[in-house]
């Protein structure tokens, strides 16, 4: 018996390469290939194929999931692929127009939606990723501070301080040297 790995065993969808996980989600295209038609009835987009540009292309597929930037054509906007239906032809999830022509980029979902998350130690969301655990946390619903010490606070503008928060005899917050965090200069009272 072999423990040889043969090319029909390694699948690109099982694996979450360098690539994919520092995708924010918007600004790193990684393909680009020209539209011949996309179809509204069917939500059907076509490339124009040849040699090299098919979606299986062993070195970077389109996947279900991944973002489609379409321009140059009427159909011009954000979508999201919903299947691969053959070598030239995908699907989207989201209504598209009758068009011809055009480019479409590809996109990979930000890394972070692909990454798990242990939530057991995360009272204030269900997520199970860390994206999801992110977009809940930005979303506000963390729970209004209301037992001692239970503080969220930021130093400066976009920065937030990891600390046990201490405060002065009078309720200033201050770091662990006694510097004051906030100041009624600051205009907080």
């Amino acid at each position: 018996m072999s423990n040889r790995v043969a090319k029909t065993d390694v699948v690109d969808s099982d694996f979450i390469d360098a690539e994919e996980l520092i995708s924010d989600g918007y600004t790193t295209t990684y393909r680009t290939v020209t539209l011949a038609t996309t179809t509204a009835a069917t939500k059907n987009c076509v490339i124009t194929g040849g040699s090299l540009e098919r979606l299986d292309n062993v070195d970077e597929p389109l996947q279900a999931g991944d973002f489609v930037e379409i321009a140059g054509n009427a159909a011009a906007g954000r979508y999201t692929c919903a299947s691969i239906v053959d070598s030239v032809t995908f699907k989207v999830l989201e209504s598209i127009v009758d068009s011809t022509g055009g480019t479409a980029d590809f996109i990979h979902p930000a890394g972070a939606s692909k990454v798990g998350v242990d939530n057991t130690q995360l009272p204030y969301t269900n997520a199970t990723t860390v994206q999801g655990a992110l977009e809940s946390l930005s979303a506000g619903e963390l729970p209004a501070p209301d037992q001692i010490g239970n503080v969220l606070f930021a130093i400066g503008t976009a920065e937030f301080s990891v600390a046990q928060p201490v405060t002065t005899n009078q309720g200033w917050l201050v770091n662990e040297q006694g510097i004051l965090i906030v100041t009624p200069e600051d205009g907080y009272t």
